[in-house]
């Protein structure tokens, strides 16, 4: 019966240990991303306080949300510096990279079909794309590379934030607007437009498609 008893109390005991670290792991687990947070927070009310961190305050939408942008083009980290010259060259083409690769899958099924007409016609439309003053799309896109929400990881472009970004621009037509001058001005150091006919074109644009979804 002590034997019995013995290896009851050891099973208890072993059996609260392995709950105790089950609840220790769990708590970590849920807690990490909060923690994760609460010390990023404080990295970057550092960083963007700092008066040597490359950034400038630009900015300030209708929400109170900071806008900021690196004071020099050299002033980006690696992989923001990767996604703007991209960025930027779908821009000059006033092509998004979904658009460009629509045409060119469609230019093969084309040529695979010997329909030299259809890609005659499509080539026509790629050049009236990459004719246009500007376009909407590409220039908030190369934005949401160089210009940075106060809160958001200067070295990374994240999906959470670029999402956040464009929900700001929908909703607030000022802090579009001036985003999409600034986006332009990165590019096209001279236009043929004021700032009020590109606004204007653009918007057109984003109406079209609006009605087109």
């Amino acid at each position: 019966m002590d034997i019995y008893l013995l290896f009851v109390q050891k099973a208890t005991l072993r059996m609260a240990e392995l709950i105790i670290l089950i609840l220790a792991f769990t708590t970590v687990y849920f807690a990490w991303p909060t923690i994760k947070r609460r010390k990023w927070n404080r990295q970057w009310k550092t960083f963007y306080e700092s008066e040597d961190s490359g950034i400038q305050h630009v900015y300030t939408d209708n929400t109170g949300s900071r806008w900021y942008q690196f004071t020099a083009k050299i002033a980006l980290p690696a992989q923001r510096s990767i996604a703007a010259e991209v960025a930027a060259r779908h821009a000059e083409l006033c092509m998004s990279p979904k658009v460009f690769v629509d045409y060119l899958v469609k230019m093969k099924e084309l040529c695979n079909s010997g329909n030299l007409v259809g890609v005659a016609g499509l080539l026509s439309r790629m050049e009236e794309r990459a004719t246009r003053a500007a376009e909407r799309e590409t220039l908030l896109d190369l934005a949401n590379c160089y210009f940075l929400l106060e809160g958001e990881n200067p070295k990374q472009i994240t999906q959470s934030w670029s999402k956040r970004k464009r929900e700001i621009w929908d909703k607030d037509q000022d802090c579009e607007a001036f985003f999409l001058i600034c986006a332009n001005a990165l590019i096209r150091s001279s236009s043929e437009l004021s700032d009020t006919d590109l606004l204007l074109c653009l918007m057109k644009q984003k109406n079209k498609q609006r009605n087109q979804g």
